[in-house]
């Protein structure tokens, strides 16, 4: 998979990303990844 040099998130990133909002909701999921949520 091609990410371009921006991208917050691999594909690797984006499956612990549903992996922490599952266990601990989505906003301490996003912050925990460096990502707005």
């Amino acid at each position: 998979m091609n990410s371009h040099k921006n991208a917050r998130l691999t594909a690797h990133g984006r499956y612990l990303l549903v992996q922490r909002i599952a266990q601990q909701g989505l906003k301490s999921a996003a912050h925990s990844l460096g990502v707005s949520g």
